[in-house]
Formats: structure tokens, sequence, C-alpha cells
């Protein structure tokens, strides 16, 4: 800028020498001088030093995804200027263990198998991590039991149960979207709650994402005179003392049973010694006895 002032009078003075002979040419240089150094002035509020890559950092910090699932990630750069922008496609990503997930030059992180994984960006020497989980996958769902009797004005509350890829059985009704094939014989609510409505026989439906299961709810007047039928004996009558019973039910000529077994209580605990004195680094064992019901 200040070598553009000092030339500028200059290229004045020679336009009123325009006639004179060779003053074309001097001022034909001196243009031709001045813009190659007004070029290489930076602009005005620009930092003229080069950016540096200070810091790095990894969103989401910590992510769970299922088996089979993706999470992609995003690397987010600090230069020196204060600048920050998206270095995702710069990064090299990989994970801590790939038998467990795995990683695409995007930064997209693959379930593969459930566990615990850090997954690492790194452009120089500079690295940010960030944490994911694997979970198991949902294989199936089951509405237990495969039938249900209710008679009118009465409910009962389904549950579902899925079965996932390491074996494990979890309770899934609050994840459950609930639904019924007649609304006219029972109804169901969004938690899994049926209420039967009048003698008939209906499916319910349990969905998760794209899994379903069924059960039969069955509405019937006679399970109430079932109910009354169904005398209850107990063998022995009493247990007073640890001993095994057995719960009988009997309908007509159907039985079944149950075992109950049942254990001695503590009555009392009875420490010695009861009292003792010790001195600094002394020890002293104490014994604790208890008297048991039988």
């Amino acid at each position: 800028m200040a070598l553009r002032r000092i030339i500028a009078p200059l290229v004045e003075e020679m336009k009123d020498e325009i006639n004179m002979t060779g003053s074309r040419i001097r001022l034909f240089i001196v243009v031709a001088l001045l813009i190659p150094i007004s070029l290489a002035q930076p602009a005005q509020g620009a930092d003229p030093a080069p950016r540096v890559l200070q810091e790095l950092n990894i969103l989401p910090e910590s992510a769970s995804i299922e088996e089979s699932g993706t999470q992609p990630y995003v690397a987010i750069g600090t230069y020196s200027n204060g600048v920050r922008r998206d270095v995702t496609s710069e990064a090299k990503w990989s994970s801590s263990n790939r038998k467990l997930s795995a990683t695409t030059a995007d930064g997209t992180a693959a379930g593969i198998k459930s566990g615990k994984v850090t997954i690492t960006a790194a452009i120089g020497t500079l690295k940010a991590t960030g944490k994911l989980t694997i979970e198991p996958r949902l294989m199936s769902i089951i509405v237990p039991p495969p039938e249900t009797i209710l008679v009118p004005g009465e409910g009962y509350a389904f549950i579902a149960l899925g079965r996932y890829s390491d074996g494990t059985v979890r309770r899934l009704t609050d994840r459950t979207g609930w639904s019924v094939d007649d609304k006219r014989v029972a109804t169901i609510d969004a938690t899994g709650i049926a209420m039967a409505i009048r003698k008939g026989t209906v499916t319910i439906v349990a969905a998760v994402r794209d899994l379903r299961a069924t059960t039969q709810l069955r509405i019937s007047d006679a399970v109430k005179q079932a109910e009354a039928l169904l005398p209850i004996s107990v063998t022995p009558r009493a247990a007073i003392a640890p001993s095994a019973a057995t719960i009988t039910a009997t309908l007509n000529t159907v039985h079944t049973a149950a075992s109950v077994s049942v254990a001695p209580v503590i009555q009392s605990i009875a420490i010695q010694p009861q009292a003792a004195i010790l001195t600094v680094g002394q020890t002293q064992q104490v014994t604790a006895t208890a008297t048991m019901s039988d």
C-alpha cells in the first residue's frame, strides 16, 4: 500500500506528458510494476501466518448401536487462527477391536459383534477418540402364554420378551407396539394391558420394528364358573417345623401340584465375648452364634 501511494503521483504526472516522446513507455513500465506489488499485499484483517491444526475432536463422544448397525462419526479440527471446520475426510479412522467393529474412510463405524470399542480419528500427531457400544441384535420376540382366558370386564397385562443374538432373553414390553384384530371383543393399550369386552376370541399382536409375535385372547363366561369349582388341598396341613409341603389343585379329575420347602429361621444371635479391652495394635476374635427355629 505504501508503494502504491508513492507511484500513484508519478502516474498522474506522466498523464500530462502523454504526447512527449517515450512517455507512453514509461507509463506502461510503472503500471506494470504497480500491479504485482499491489496483488502481493495481504488483504486487510487477514492472518499472514499459515493455519496450523492445533486440536482435534470427534462427535459423538459416545454412541450405541446393535450388531450389523452403523454409526457415523465427525472429526472437527481447530486451527491456530481460531477457525473450526469439518476434517472428517482428512482423518484416518480406526477401531480398537476390529472383531467387534470396523471403520470406513468417511468415519462410519459398523457393528460386528456385541462389546465396547474405541473409535479413533487421527491427523498427523493429533488424535481424538469416541466410545462405541455394540449391543446384541434382537432376533425374535414372544408373547406368553399362547392363550389367555378372561371374562367380560376383566383385564390382563401382556408382556413381550426378546431373544437376542448373544442368547439372552430380555423384557421388551415398553418398546413394543400392541394391537388387537377385533376391538369389539377386546382392546389393548400402549402398555400391553388388554380389556375383555364381550364373548369371543381375538389375536393380540406385539411388534418391535419388523419383528412380530401373536397370542390368543379368549373371552368366555364359563371362566368364573370353573374358578368356583377349583378346590385346593395342601399336604401337610401345616408346616411349623422345617419340612416340605405339596400344594395340590384339583378340577374334576384333573390334578396339578407344586412343592414348597419350609426352612428354619434365625431366632436369636449371641456374640462372644460380650465385652473386651484392647490396647493399640491388639486384636480380638469375636464369635457370632445363631439359634435356629429347629
